[in-house]
């Protein structure tokens, strides 16, 4: 596909899609691990390891999985540059599939504030059980599913039923030859990416035996497991911020953006935490803290998390906590305040401290000799 003639790659920096790190002489590779293999060379990303040589527009796609329409298309974007007629095909059917997303989101706001007992329990469950304000709703996007059958016939005529399925939303019928959907009397979030486009809803349940929180699909513009959720401050946007906090849950997040904007927010999507969704975000953001639940399952799962990936992150830009008394950060910052969150915040572990804090300690009750320490750091691919 001739499009690359199209775009003025000599305007246009690579150095401001790659990072900072970018201006190095050499750095990590975004594409494996290998400490300070890349370089940028002629305008290009070049790797001396696994040879790559991208420009901007290759580069973009295969750092965010996107199709090199897409990457051509927001580089135009950037450069505020018309999109090539050549690309436009190849976007329409994802096109298609963002405005679905839109505009049910804003059917599920509108029907978050209906005058009927499901929308006011989900209402008492937002502003009343978790203390949110409603400015920081409206800027979340939050909404409610009804679980009328009325609703779900009412988007199947008005969208495209195939291109809901295809994303989640609803779901056919084995019984008969009508729809029905896992989100209904769901409260809703809507997850972007990072270009502010809905790519997947998250749904919580309020009552009943269902399974509490669910996501959409995967689908053709959603990976769970390469996605993370997050709500930008409303209020400090703008501003750059140094530290990024990845926590576990949708609630976390938008009671940290309320509470405790110091910092922006980050939460996966129902699967274990993985290195390239720290490194994405540490192209962003000097320092990222990974806030797990203080109970034992929060506990354990930082502890995996490093034993299975300390090896493959930026350590010293990498710190970990668990928060006491088996609160999540939603409880803390609720009960405890702004203060308390950024105080102990600030007393985050590195991987070493908090493996000697968590693993060896509590296995022992008591202090660990340096030898001990040394074989069960090791284990954990911690070394001096």
């Amino acid at each position: 596909m001739k499009i690359m003639s199209n775009i003025n790659f000599s305007n246009f920096d690579i150095r401001s899609l790659v990072g900072p790190q970018s201006h190095q002489e050499s750095f990590d590779c975004d594409f494996h691990v290998d400490a300070g293999s890349a370089t940028i060379q002629d305008n290009h990303y070049c790797c001396s390891a696994c040879g790559v040589k991208f420009d901007g527009a290759m580069y973009l796609a295969q750092r965010d999985n996107l199709s090199l329409s897409e990457s051509v298309a927001l580089i135009s974007r950037m450069q505020k540059t018309k999109i090539p007629t050549e690309v436009l095909p190849d976007l329409k059917d994802k096109l298609k599939l963002y405005k679905i997303n839109q505009s049910v989101n804003e059917l599920l706001r509108e029907h978050l504030q209906k005058d009927n007992k499901w929308a006011a329990n989900a209402r008492d469950y937002v502003f009343k059980s978790r203390e949110l304000r409603s400015d920081i709703v409206e800027h979340a996007g939050i909404g409610f599913f009804p679980g009328s059958k009325q609703f779900i016939d009412n988007l199947v005529r008005d969208f495209d039923a195939e291109l809901l399925e295809n994303l989640g939303l609803i779901t056919k019928s084995k019984r008969d030859k009508g729809y029905f959907s896992l989100f209904s009397n769901r409260l809703m979030f809507p997850i972007k990416n990072k270009y502010g486009q809905i790519c997947a809803f998250g749904g919580r349940q309020l009552e009943g035996d269902r399974a509490k929180y669910i996501n959409s699909s995967n689908s053709l513009i959603f990976q769970k497991r390469n996605s993370l959720y997050t709500v930008p401050s409303p209020t400090v946007e703008k501003t750059k911020k140094e530290v990024a906090v990845v926590v576990e849950g949708y609630m976390d997040v938008i009671s940290g953006t309320q509470r405790a904007d110091r910092f922006d927010y980050f939460a996966g999507l129902g699967t274990a935490l993985n290195p390239g969704q720290v490194r994405h975000i540490l192209r962003s953001y000097d320092e990222v803290i990974i806030c797990k639940d203080g109970d034992k399952a929060g506990v354990n799962s930082t502890l995996d998390f490093i034993k299975s990936h300390n090896s493959v992150i930026e350590n010293n830009r990498v710190s970990y906590i668990a928060l006491p008394d088996n609160m999540d950060p939603d409880e803390f910052l609720r009960n405890k305040g702004q203060s308390a969150f950024y105080s102990i915040m600030e007393s985050a572990l590195s991987a070493k401290d908090f493996v000697a804090s968590h693993a060896l300690r509590s296995a022992s009750k008591n202090s660990v000799d340096d030898l001990v320490e040394a074989e069960a750091l090791d284990s954990f691919g911690i070394h001096p």
